[in-house]
């Protein structure tokens, strides 16, 4: 198979970037200097916030200035601008799926913002700083034995990338009234050129793009 389309998503359950490349880390992608997911909306109880529940959330956009700050925009509201690369600040801990690791407030009027969108008291907005202590796959009973010690990921939902084949979005497509797309799914990377549903079956599938290798 071949890679035909590349997401990355700044601000989990945001609108992605649609790129003609990225750098592949034990992390997940990275363009330039942000990584995907690397902000990550939580309400008052520090729970994360996804799209699944808050569908508006995939309205928020977000452009890298030339300064070095992320803008994030949606509709109604003024750009806020966030620091790119932080180092310092309140550390926090963070959940998603039950898995636990550490992040960065971005400050009240990051919150602002985010609670006045969202219309919901007491957001906060975390950055997923590379220091950071990480979410240890290992500990996620769904993966069995297949996490090894060591890979971790920070604030994407089971682990540093999501494929998708467009063999399997059309066999979708083709059972429904209204096709979907492949933003849909927020994949990070679409392969084209492979069965339908090769990607995720039972079986131990390998895939290597360029010189990565992913099982």
């Amino acid at each position: 198979g071949r890679v035909s389309q590349i997401f990355l998503y700044p601000v989990k359950s945001g609108r992605g970037w649609d790129l003609q490349e990225a750098e592949c880390t034990r992390l997940g992608l990275r363009h330039g200097s942000i990584r995907d997911r690397q902000w990550m909306i939580v309400n008052e109880k520090n729970e994360w916030i996804s799209a699944r529940k808050e569908r508006t959330l995939v309205l928020v956009t977000s452009t890298l200035d030339p300064d070095g700050t992320l803008c994030m925009d949606a509709p109604g509201m003024p750009t806020l601008r966030v620091p790119v690369g932080m180092t310092e600040g309140k550390v926090v801990n963070t959940s998603v799926w039950g898995l636990e690791g550490e992040g960065l407030d971005c400050g009240d009027e990051a919150a602002d913002w985010c609670s006045t969108y969202l219309k919901k008291p007491n957001c906060r907005l975390y950055y997923c700083a590379d220091h950071l202590r990480k979410r240890q796959l290992d500990l996620y009973d769904g993966y069995n034995d297949e996490a090894k010690p060591g890979e971790e990921v920070g604030f994407q939902d089971y682990g540093p990338y999501l494929l998708i084949s467009e063999a399997s979005l059309d066999n979708l497509n083709a059972k429904l009234e209204q096709p979907v797309g492949s933003r849909n799914f927020r994949a990070n990377i679409m392969v084209s050129g492979s069965s339908p549903h090769a990607v995720g079956t039972s079986e131990p599938t390998s895939w290597c793009l360029g010189l990565l290798h992913m099982q």
